[in-house]
């Protein structure tokens, strides 16, 4: 430990130093970071697709499914597909 503690003002010089120079590269490792990422993307589309659908249940447009449209049945079938399969990734990866 005293060995240590004599070598950290020389150390620190050292480092300074290089840092002063560029000559201090740092590598920063990531774990799990696709995971996160993908969830996060699938969040993305999901609201997207909420939303989108929501926008054309408001129209009388299209062909109509109970006085709704049917493209707004469908992109909330496929958000709620996706829903169901995001929440069903995040619980298998917590080991719940």
């Amino acid at each position: 430990m005293e060995h240590i503690l004599k070598n950290i003002p020389l150390s620190l010089t050292k480092t300074l130093y290089k840092l002063e120079e560029g000559e201090i590269s740092i590598k920063i490792e990531h774990e799990g970071l696709e995971k996160i990422t993908n969830k996060v993307s699938v969040a993305l589309i999901l609201s997207a697709l909420l939303i989108g659908s929501s926008m054309i249940m408001t129209t009388d447009n299209g062909i109509n499914l109970i006085k709704f449209p049917f493209l707004g049945f469908l992109g909330f079938g496929v958000s709620a597909v996706l829903a169901v399969i995001l929440v069903i990734s995040i619980i298998k990866d917590r080991g719940l």
